[in-house]
């Protein structure tokens, strides 16, 4: 689903990462974050329970996704679509006041959004923001008639759902959901989260009522700043660097006691073989994955989905023809012509010593190049590590890979990738993940 090539600026996703390719992803030193802990740090990526919560993130960068934002006055008619920034601000003067639209599908989340439990929104600040106090957001949720704009459209004359008198103030088809008040002085490159440990508690639970409303539709959202400032606060778009693009993440919380991936497995009938015995020196399986067998879904997998494509187009697909055992696989990919991309999943794990077994296979007539991997990162978003698992070869057989892991200490993330990059598919199933 709905999270990657680095640029100055960088931040950790809260569910699904965006991936590129270990040459292009040197580790550490993206930025170092001075905001509050509490605005800075999503969850944990190695949390101590084990209730089988799973964040999956969307970016507005995703299709059918959008952001930008309007501004009043003598740029009332303009569109924004095309700048790397989204700015907000009510200036003081009373002459270009700006907000910030949002949009973020849900079509691809693979659980039903009314067992969302939690949300959580991700921006990255551009540019340095200075204020002599605090500054209050305003978050406001659109009616679902009022979330179809089109970004290079979009201006203060037409947007909906706001008010073109008033400088932060919502309009028909809109509802405020709270505000949110973020230090006064913020720096380039800082992620200001906004969820559950960050929102005032009845702004949250208003943000996450909003979002089980639309029921897999789309979560359009308008920011808008009540504090007065001569200087806009911008933050990065979708246009910006990958990893600091507007992010919504979701957790799911099933019913039971019980990770959906573990489910999966117990709910297997008994003649599917969905893994050999448990390897020597290891614990059983861990629930680590959602849907690590593939054998969720229809058309495509559930939990695994396009999460970054940095050239050409690519699709994910459950194949139930070719496949290395159960009744199906995830087949990634190009369409139309060459492609660079993944797919990934945020890893659950609580254990640093891991072994990572699975089966892939790139056919003997491939173009494609494509790698399993994991990128692991530190709490302020820079790269620890990028671990290779099996590099795919074009055999066109089934190869059965195993690797043993130790993740460093100060890890806050994980995410398993399956990248590709060329003309052709590769081939992912089994997988599976135990503790040494």
């Amino acid at each position: 689903m709905s999270r990657l090539f680095p640029s100055s600026s960088s931040r950790v996703p809260a569910g699904l990462l965006i991936v590129g390719l270990a040459a292009l992803l040197p580790p550490g030193g993206f930025f170092a974050s001075t905001l509050p802990a509490a605005l800075v740090a999503a969850p944990a990526a190695l949390p101590a329970d084990t209730t089988g919560h799973f964040w999956m993130e969307v970016l507005s960068s995703e299709a059918g996704g959008a952001d930008t934002y309007v501004s009043s006055d003598r740029e009332s008619g303009q569109s924004f679509a095309q700048e790397n920034r989204l700015r907000v601000r009510t200036n003081p003067d009373g002459d270009r006041h700006r907000k910030i639209y949002l949009r973020f599908p849900l079509a691809a989340f693979p659980f039903p959004v009314t067992e969302v439990d939690a949300v959580e929104l991700q921006l990255t600040v551009q540019e340095a923001f200075h204020h002599h106090g605090r500054f209050e957001l305003e978050i406001h949720g659109l009616g679902e008639a009022e979330t179809a704009w089109a970004s290079a459209t979009l201006s203060w004359s037409n947007a909906p759902g706001h008010d073109p008198a008033s400088p932060s103030g919502a309009g028909p088809g809109a509802r405020l959901l709270g505000r949110v008040s973020l230090p006064g002085t913020l720096a380039a490159g800082q992620l200001i989260v906004l969820g559950p440990d960050t929102l005032p508690a009845d702004t949250h639970a208003a943000l996450l009522a909003f979002v089980r409303e639309r029921r897999g539709g789309a979560v359009g959202l308008v920011l808008s700043a009540r504090t007065p400032t001569f200087t806009s606060l911008a933050f990065v778009s979708g246009r910006g660097a990958l990893r600091s693009r507007p992010a919504l993440s979701l957790r799911h919380a099933p019913a039971a006691s019980v990770s959906p991936a573990s489910a999966t497995l117990a709910a297997a009938p008994a003649s599917v073989p969905l893994s050999g015995p448990t390897p020597p020196g290891t614990t059983p399986r861990l629930p680590a994955l959602f849907n690590p067998d593939m054998e969720q879904g229809a058309e495509t997998a559930a939990g695994w989905a396009v999460t970054w494509t940095g050239k050409g187009r690519l699709q994910a697909l459950r194949d139930t023809q070719q496949r290395a055992e159960g009744a199906a696989s995830l087949r990634l990919e190009s369409v139309g012509g060459p492609a660079d991309g993944s797919v990934s999943q945020r890893l659950r794990v609580t254990e640093p010593r891991l072994l990572f077994v699975g089966h892939a296979m790139l056919p003997a007539d491939s173009r494609a190049e494509s790698l399993v991997a994991l990128q692991v990162l530190a709490e302020d978003g820079s790269q620890l590590d990028w671990i290779g698992l099996h590099e795919l070869r074009p055999e066109g057989r089934w190869v059965r890979f195993e690797r043993a892991v130790t993740l460093p200490q100060n890890v806050h993330r994980v995410h398993l990738v399956f990248t590709l990059r060329g003309e052709g598919a590769a081939y992912l199933d089994g997988l599976e993940v135990f503790a040494r």
